[in-house]
């Protein structure tokens, strides 16, 4: 792995001060989940949301130090909504590998919501080729909060160190190299096409509108709304 890091290193540093650019495309895939195929109230949303999230086709467009992930084309089908939240997917999220920021808005754009790029990886030396590319495994760990408490989900990335592009899906990345393919819970991005043009520098637009709060305030804020809202519930029940 040292000698993977090394030659990241050197890449990187040759790619950060020449001109390129490179648009990546994903697709995204839900698979079964026995927790919400089991509730009866959940059951064919969720079979819809899986169904449509083979529709959905994503934009990654990244420069020497910015990436801007986003939503190809905007599809009408039944619960995309929901696809699209269980993909871990709000809107348009910019990352800048110098600055260490994640920026991206709530759904309703109300929230301006920054986060830091960091992510505590752990690279192994188990392969994969996927698509003709040789690529490496790390793993890291995504925390949700809710009110039944704090959970840990496993991230599983298969980056590849011969595309020296450190970014990759959802404003992941940082890795020694572009990520192919990231696993969480129950859905999958996969790489589907990569175009790299080293004789220009496309200028992204960092996401603006709306008041800034970070992901941590931003966090706290949904869960009690959405205790505030279960409890105005419960008492119009009596």
């Amino acid at each position: 792995m040292k000698l993977i890091l090394l030659f990241w290193c050197i890449c990187f540093s040759n790619l950060t001060f020449s001109q390129y650019s490179g648009t990546a495309e994903y697709r995204a895939i839900i698979g079964k989940d026995s927790l919400f195929q089991s509730q009866e109230i959940l059951k064919d949303i969720y079979s819809d949301a899986m169904d449509n999230s083979s529709k959905l086709t994503f934009l990654l467009k990244f420069n020497g130090s910015e990436s801007l992930f986003s939503l190809k084309q905007q599809i009408i089908a039944e619960n995309i909504d929901f696809a699209l939240s269980l993909v871990d997917f709000e809107n348009p999220i910019y990352t800048n590998n110098f600055t260490f920021e994640k920026i991206y808005t709530s759904d309703d754009n109300e929230y301006l919501i920054t986060d830091s790029l960091k992510t505590d990886w752990k690279l192994t030396s188990e392969t994969k080729v996927i698509d003709n590319y040789v690529c490496y495994k790390a793993t890291s760990e995504h925390i949700v909060a809710n009110l039944k408490g704090t959970f840990n989900f496993p991230v599983t990335v298969w980056y590849c160190p011969a595309l020296p592009y450190s970014f990759g899906p959802a404003g992941y990345g940082k890795l020694p190299g572009l990520i192919v393919e990231y696993q969480r819970r129950n859905f999958v991005y996969g790489l589907t096409k990569l175009t790299i043009d080293k004789d220009k520098t496309i200028a992204l637009k960092k996401p603006s509108k709306g008041t800034k709060i970070s992901s941590k305030e931003y966090n706290a804020k949904i869960l009690e709304d959405y205790k505030r809202s279960r409890e105005d519930f419960e008492r119009s029940k009596n």
